[in-house]
């Protein structure tokens, strides 16, 4: 003796949520694939025990479902081994697999058995691997199952049923057809919606969303804008221009404070540190400091700093503390530097978009552009 039944699953695959990915096909043409998902989800745990469920007063009529919960495993998908499955963010995937029976539940109950589900289990691996490499979603079709004999002592478990309530046809205000159009009444009570009823609507509707939409744009004005940032440090060394570097890659000073700049447009760069000069340069220096701390908007005696100290007979030492770099270049340009090194610290906005506007309101120094990012 046999007895008709379709197979069905529910899960997902890396990238797709849990559905519906085999529906019987009288259920996936009357388009309620996902009522399947609905009727087991109850039971989305590997516990190994079957469940069986009415459903009724559904569009396709009343049926009746059984089904368990298992992982699904590389094998299920055609690989070796039998490692639970995972999704994306490293969650396992399981499966929910059963049969359906257009017949109610105590025709059922003592009919089927694990040794059906089993034979399911390896008819819907072909279609999920389907559904796991390529997204698609599959039908089957009826199948005859050879009836099995179990005691009521069966290890199922019965959910309460399903009741669908399909929402009622209103037959007593039919619109009558097209030809009695010409001389029919409505009935009282029922006004017409009329056209300019629904377009007071609509206007209605477009003004609320305009409104909010500019009271959005002017909240949102006024936030505090976030700018982040990463910080990196390089050293740069000066030379005397008659003493070469020990490696022939390796720029001289100057030029390496230009590379630098070049390469890092869109960022802020600071320098600290000590430098060389020549002691007749001394006097020199302190004039064009001052000219460009009074020049240069923005930048203040308080924020940065550049000292010039004594040391030899011949040449004095330059303190540098958080100045521009493009300062220091139309400072240093041309001069004699016979030996130094200065760190330069690197601010560079990661967002293009919000931070340009932002650090040209900011002070010129390396202390505001920080509290400004």
């Amino acid at each position: 003796m046999t007895i008709q039944a379709w197979t069905f699953l529910v899960s997902r695959n890396q990238s797709i949520d849990y559905k519906t990915v085999v529906a019987p096909d009288f259920i996936s043409e009357a388009k309620i694939r996902s009522l399947l998902t609905k009727v087991t989800e109850e039971d989305f745990t590997e516990s190994g025990r079957i469940s069986i469920r009415e459903v009724n007063g559904s569009e396709v009529g009343n049926f009746t479902v059984v089904f368990r919960s298992v992982k699904a495993r590389n094998n299920d998908i055609g690989e070796e081994g039998n490692k639970v499955l995972k999704d994306a963010v490293g969650r396992e995937i399981y499966w929910v697999e059963g049969l359906v029976f257009q017949k109610n539940l105590p025709e059922m109950q003592y009919k089927i058995g694990e040794s059906h589900l089993d034979q399911v289990h390896r008819y819907l691996q072909e279609k999920y691997r389907e559904f796991w490499y390529e997204d698609k979603l599959s039908i089957s079709y009826v199948i005859d199952l050879l009836k099995v004999t179990s005691g009521p002592d069966n290890n199922f478990r019965v959910l309460e049923p399903l009741v669908i309530t399909l929402r009622p046809q209103l037959a007593e205000y039919q619109l009558p057809k097209k030809k009695e159009l010409k001389n029919y009444k409505y009935p009282p009570g029922k006004p017409v919606r009329n056209k300019i009823s629904l377009f007071r609507l609509v206007l209605i509707a477009i003004t609320a969303l305009l409104l909010t939409g500019i009271v959005w744009k002017a909240w949102s004005d006024l936030q505090p804008k976030i700018c982040l940032s990463v910080t990196r440090d390089k050293t740069i060394e000066f030379h005397l221009q008659n003493q070469p570097p020990s490696s022939q890659k390796v720029l001289s000073g100057i030029e390496e404070l230009k590379k630098l700049k070049k390469e890092n447009e869109a960022a802020w760069i600071f320098l600290n540190g000590s430098l060389e000069v020549e002691k007749s340069l001394a006097n020199q220096i302190k004039t064009e400091v001052n000219n460009q701390v009074d020049n240069q908007k923005g930048i203040t005696k308080e924020a940065v700093s550049i000292t010039i100290v004594p040391d030899e007979k011949t040449t004095s030492k330059l303190n540098i503390k958080n100045y521009p770099i493009d300062l220091a270049i139309a400072l240093l340009q041309n001069k004699t530097v016979t030996s130094g090194k200065l760190e330069a610290t690197i601010i560079e906005p990661i967002s293009q978009k919000a931070c340009p506007v932002m650090l040209y309101k900011c002070n010129y120094s390396l202390q505001f552009a920080r509290q400004c990012l």
